[in-house]
């Protein structure tokens, strides 16, 4: 096989699996997952494809493996693993984790630290994350795999 050939299979394998955007100067920029185009120009694409982008007050591009969110001062966070997610708190500090986050009843934001982690919150308000499926029991407690956090209201 020839080297051309070899460089055409790369690109149209590699054009399959991500995602593509021109910035101002003409450049095609690639990633594995989102990519957007921030307002000077500039082209930035999720790491993973499941990634995020999300662009912030300043109009930078900011993405990450998992879910972004912009908070209430404009700045953007953005999960370091595939499958994370982020959550403002009620003091406005993004909180992320490599799996589930979850709001409790205070405004307090708990986070599993596992990509397959979830999370829920029981009858009083306190969140428990674990490191796979959470249940609710009939007596209002949750029990998670392996916990590996709980906060409290």
């Amino acid at each position: 096989m020839s080297k051309m050939s070899l460089l055409m299979v790369f690109f149209i394998s590699t054009s399959l699996f991500a995602d593509c955007m021109e910035d101002r100067f003409g450049n095609s920029i690639c990633g594995e997952g989102d990519c957007l185009k921030g307002r000077s120009g500039h082209v930035a694409c999720a790491t993973a494809d499941e990634g995020a982008c999300m662009e912030d007050s300043s109009g930078d591009v900011i993405c990450g493996a998992g879910d972004c969110v912009k908070g209430r001062s404009g700045h953007v966070a953005c999960a370091s693993k595939e499958n994370g997610s982020c959550m403002e708190d009620r003091r406005g500090n993004i909180i992320c984790g490599a799996g589930d986050c979850m709001k409790g009843r205070s405004g307090n934001v708990s986070c599993a630290t596992t990509e397959d982690g979830s999370c829920m919150q029981d009858r009083t308000g306190n969140v428990t994350c674990g490191a796979g499926p959470c249940k609710l029991s009939r007596s209002g407690k949750v029990s998670c795999q392996a916990p590996t956090q709980t906060h409290h209201k």
